[in-house]
C-alpha cells in the first residue's frame, strides 16, 4: 500500500470493485512497461477464458466510468464505496500431481488454512489427492479446466 500512496488507493477504490489487490510491480507486466514510457497505467483482472460474466462486466464498466469522473475526464460526481477490502499478499496454490481437477470451494469464498479447496485425481489411479489452503484468505482464482499438470496453478488466495 505504501508504494501506491493515498491518492492511488483512492483511485483504486473509485473503481468500486469490492476487492483491491495491491502487488509489487512485476518488471515483465504491462503496467511497469507503460510507466517506463511515461504512461500511467493500472490493470483489472476478471473472469476466465472464453466465459463472460455479463453482470461483472457491467460492474466493471460502471466502475471505470466512476473512475473517469474521479480523475476529471468525465463530468459528474463520483460515488466511491468506502467499505472495500484491500489485500496486499497473494498465495498461489499449485497442483501437487497431474490429473483431473475438482473444486471443493467456490470463487470468492473466505477459506481457512488447511481447509480443503480442491482435489486432483491421478489419471491412472482412483484415489484423489486433497489440496488445502496454505493460508487464511479469500479465494480469487479457482481453476476452471478439468485437467491439470503437476505445478499448475489451481487457486489464488489473497490476504
Amino acid at each position: 500500500v505504501e508504494s501506491l500512496g493515498r491518492d492511488g488507493l483512492a483511485m483504486a477504490k473509485s473503481l468500486n470493485m469490492g476487492n483491491i489487490f495491491i502487488r509489487k510491480k512485476d518488471s515483465n507486466s504491462l503496467v511497469p512497461n507503460c510507466e517506463k514510457h511515461g504512461v500511467k497505467a493500472f490493470s483489472i483482472e476478471a473472469g476466465r477464458a472464453l466465459k463472460l460474466d455479463y453482470d461483472y462486466a457491467d460492474k466493471m464498466v460502471d466502475g471505470l466510468l466512476n473512475f473517469l469522473r474521479k480523475v476529471g475526464i468525465l463530468e459528474g460526481d463520483e460515488e466511491t464505496i468506502e467499505s472495500q477490502s484491500v489485500y496486499t499478499t497473494k498465495e498461489i496454490v499449485p497442483a501437487p500431481i497431474s490429473g483431473f481437477f475438482k473444486p471443493n470451494a467456490t470463487l470468492g469464498e473466505k477459506v481457512k488454512k488447511k481447509q480443503r479447496i480442491c482435489q486432483v485425481t491421478p489419471f491412472f489411479k482412483s484415489r484423489p489427492k486433497s489440496v488445502s489452503a496454505p493460508v487464511d484468505g479469500k479465494l480469487i482464482y479457482l481453476r476452471s479446466e478439468e485437467v491439470v499438470s503437476e505445478g499448475d496453478s489451481v487457486a489464488h488466495i489473497i490476504r
